[in-house]
C-alpha cells in the first residue's frame, strides 16, 4: 500500500574530474549537479476502507547542484507534497526515501552509487541529517497520522554534504520519496508532538477515570501532555495478567492487581541558555519555565544553539523515543541484599500507600531493579529480551525534573499559582510512597494526603495531576546512578570500608573495596570532578539538574566528593524547604533507613 514520487540526481564530471571536484569546493562550476523529477501529480492508495492520498504540489528542484553548507541547502526549494486521509478509518503512516532501483538499473549505475554519507536530508525545516544515519533497510524520515479527513504537507530537502570528497566522483544517486499507510490499529498522538509511548511485554497502557485506573484506550486520547496528562502504564499479577491484557478498554484494575506503575517521559530538547543563575527568567524562590520542545527519535542535534538534547535519551549510545520512570519510589522488601540479576524481587513494588524499599546499599538497589526483569521468575511479565529494567541514572532522574518545570509539567498546570506551583513534599515519616503535604508549607511534618486526592494530593506529582510522577520531593532521599570517579578514571564504591556501594572501587581512605563489579559503563554517570560546573569532563553536566538548577526554589545543593561520591536527589520527609525536585546531596553508597531508589525501563 505505497505510491512513490522520484528524483534523480546525478554527478557529471569533465575529463579533469579531480581537479573539477576541488574547483566545486571553492565555488568554482567546473562540475555540476543535475537533477530529473518524474513525480505524478495526484495518486491514492486504497486498502479496504483506508484511504491515503499523496498530492505533488511542487516537483523537487536541487538549487545547490554541488555539495554545500547545510545553511545552503536548507534555503534550496525542496519537493513539497501532502498526505490527505480520505478514508473512513484514522490512519498512521510514514514517509521513506529508498533506492531506486529500476531507475538505477535502467542508468547502469549499480557500480557508481553515491554513498549515502554524502546525502544529506531536511524534513519540514528540521535538523538535517545524514542518509546513512537512519536504518539502511528501511531510511524513515518522518511518521505521521491523520485522522478521516485530516491533511499534512511536508517539505523534504536533499542536498550534496559539504564534506563530500572524491569520494563522489563519477557517481549518480537515484531515489524515490515513499509515502506509505498503515492499517491496522490507530496509535494516538496527542497535539504535543511527543512520541507515543512504546510498551514492552507485560505492560497495559492505562488511563484514570476519577476513580480508578482503567484500561486505556490507545487508539483515542488516552495522555495528552499539553494538559499535564503523561501517559501512564502498569504491570499486573501474574493471576490475572492473561484476563488484562485481552481485556477491553475501560475496564477497571483495581490496585491490589497493579505491582507496578511507570510514566512516559518522551524524547525532548530543552533551552539551557537561561538556567543557572538565570532561573529561566524567574527568581531563585520562584523560577521560571524551562522551555521544552518534544523531538523524534531520529533528531540527534538540537534545533538552535540554544537548545541541548536531553542525555537521557540515549542509552550506551543508543537513540531512544522516550522512558518509562516508575511513578513512585521502589517500595516493597527484600529477604536479603541482591548481588545478582537473579534476586528474588517477588514483593517488590512500584505503587502508592507502601514502604519505600530502604536500608540496602546502591548495589543492592541496581540489582533489585536489574532482576525486576532479568529473573525469568519476575512477577511482572517483563522479558529478559524485551527492553531494560535498571536503577535510574541522575540523568533520566533530572529529566523528570526539566519536564515538571516545563509547560507540559506542574509549572504549566494553571490550576496552581505562585509558590504553589513547587512540588509539594512527601512528609510521611513512615515513608509511605506517593504522600503529600498538601501544600508547599513545609512546616507540617508527617502530614499525609493521599497520591488520588484532588489538588493536595495532585500537587506532589511532577504535573499536579494524577498522572505525574510522584516522591520526586522528600519521602525517601533517592540514590541514582551517579559516582565520582577515581585518578584511574574508574567509578568510586564509597566513603570507606564500613559505608560504601558494595561495588569494588576506591574508597576515601586510599584502599580499595572487594564487592560486586561495577556495571557497564551505560548503567551509570560517571563525574570526572567535585565541582558540578566542571563534572562532566570539565564542563558542565548539561541535563543532570546540578549547577543548571543549583538552588532553585531554595532547594539544597552538595555534590559528590571523595568520602561522599554517590549522587543522592530529593531529599527526604524530615527535610524543610531544601527539599524539592531541584535537590542533589552526596551520599556514600551505603544501607541506610533515610535513602530508597527508582526504576527506569528503557526501549531499543
Amino acid at each position: 500500500m505505497k505510491k512513490s514520487g522520484k528524483w534523480k540526481v546525478q554527478f557529471l564530471v569533465m575529463a579533469f574530474c579531480v581537479f573539477g571536484l576541488v574547483a566545486v569546493l571553492v565555488g568554482s562550476s567546473y562540475a555540476i549537479f543535475s537533477d530529473v523529477s518524474d513525480q505524478g501529480d495526484y495518486n491514492t492508495v486504497t486498502a479496504g476502507t483506508l484511504q491515503l492520498s499523496y498530492e505533488d504540489t511542487q516537483s523537487l528542484s536541487l538549487s545547490n547542484l554541488y555539495p554545500v553548507s547545510d545553511v545552503e541547502g536548507m534555503t534550496g526549494d525542496g519537493y513539497t507534497f501532502t498526505v490527505r486521509n480520505i478514508g473512513t478509518l484514522p490512519s498512521d503512516y510514514k514517509v521513506m526515501i529508498q533506492d531506486d532501483e529500476a531507475m538505477i538499473q535502467a542508468d547502469g549505475c549499480s557500480d557508481h552509487l553515491m554513498p549515502k554519507a554524502n546525502i544529506k536530508i531536511s524534513v519540514d525545516g528540521g535538523t538535517p541529517f545524514l542518509l546513512s544515519s537512519i536504518e539502511e533497510s528501511n531510511y524513515m524520515i518522518t511518521t505521521g497520522n491523520l485522522q478521516p479527513g485530516d491533511s499534512v504537507t511536508h517539505v523534504v530537502k536533499v542536498w550534496i554534504d559539504e564534506a563530500s570528497g572524491n569520494e563522489i566522483l563519477g557517481t549518480h544517486f537515484h531515489g524515490k520519496v515513499v509515502v506509505e499507510g498503515i492499517q491496522g490499529e490507530f496509535v494516538y498522538r496527542d497535539e504535543s508532538g511527543a512520541n507515543p509511548p512504546e510498551l514492552v511485554d507485560g505492560m497495559i497502557p492505562v488511563t484514570h477515570n476519577g476513580t480508578n485506573w482503567v484500561k486505556a484506550d490507545t487508539s483515542s486520547k488516552w495522555y495528552d501532555y499539553n494538559n499535564q496528562e503523561w501517559a501512564n502504564a502498569v504491570t499486573v499479577t501474574e493471576e490475572n495478567r492473561a484476563t488484562y491484557m485481552s481485556a477491553e478498554a475501560g475496564t477497571v484494575i483495581p490496585m491490589d492487581d497493579i505491582n507496578t506503575m511507570w510514566v512516559w517521559i518522551p524524547r525532548y530538547e530543552y533551552m539551557y541558555t537561561n538556567l543557572g543563575d538565570q532561573y529561566a527568567g524567574g527568581t531563585k524562590e520562584q523560577p521560571g519555565e524551562i522551555e521544552i520542545n518534544f523531538i523524534t527519535k531520529e533528531t540527534t542535534s538540537p534545533s538552535s544553539g540554544e537548545y541541548k538534547v536531553h542525555p537521557a535519551f540515549n542509552f550506551g549510545g543508543t537513540e531512544l523515543s522516550g522512558i518509562w520512570v516508575g511513578k513512585f519510589e521502589t517500595g516493597g522488601t527484600l529477604a536479603s541484599a541482591c548481588t545478582n540479576e537473579s534476586c528474588d524481587i517477588s514483593n517488590i513494588v512500584i505503587k502508592p500507600n507502601v514502604s519505600s524499599l530502604r536500608n540496602q546499599n546502591v548495589s543492592s538497589f541496581f540489582y533489585t531493579a536489574r532482576s525486576m526483569q532479568m529473573n525469568s521468575s519476575n512477577p511482572y511479565g517483563f522479558r529478559s529480551t524485551s527492553g531494560n529494567v535498571h536503577m535510574s541514572k541522575n540523568s533520566e532522574w533530572s529529566s523528570v525534573a526539566y519536564l515538571s518545570q516545563s509547560k507540559y509539567g506542574k509549572y504549566g498546570n494553571p490550576n496552581y499559582t505562585g509558590a504553589n506551583k513547587e512540588i509539594y513534599q512527601n512528609k510521611s515519616s513512615e515513608y509511605i510512597t506517593g504522600m503529600s503535604n498538601g501544600t508547599p508549607s513545609t512546616d507540617t511534618v508527617n502530614t499525609q494526603v493521599t497520591y488520588d486526592t484532588p489538588n493536595t494530593g495532585y500537587g506532589a506529582s511532577t504535573t499536579g495531576t494524577i498522572y505525574g510522577i510522584y516522591d520526586t520531593s522528600g519521602g525517601s532521599w533517592e540514590y541514582v546512578m551517579g559516582v565520582l570517579m577515581d585518578p584511574n578514571g574508574n567509578p568510586r564504591s564509597g566513603g570507606s570500608t564500613t559505608f560504601n556501594s558494595g561495588f569494588n572501587g576506591a574508597l576515601s581512605e586510599g584502599t580499595y573495596s572487594s564487592g560486586i563489579p561495577f556495571p557497564a559503563a551505560q548503567y551509570y554517570n560517571l563525574y570526572t570532578t567535585e565541582d558540578a560546573t566542571t563534572a562532566c569532563s570539565g564542563g558542565v553536566c548539561y541535563g543532570h539538574a546540578l549547577s543548571e538548577m543549583a538552588g532553585w526554589y531554595q532547594d539544597y545543593q552538595s555534590f559528590v566528593n571523595q568520602n561522599g561520591p554517590w549522587v543522592v536527589r530529593g531529599g527526604y520527609w524530615g527535610s524543610t524547604a531544601n527539599a524539592g525536585v531541584f535537590h542533589f546531596a552526596t551520599g556514600r553508597g551505603n544501607a541506610d533507613t533515610y535513602s530508597a531508589s527508582r526504576a527506569t525501563l528503557v526501549l531499543f
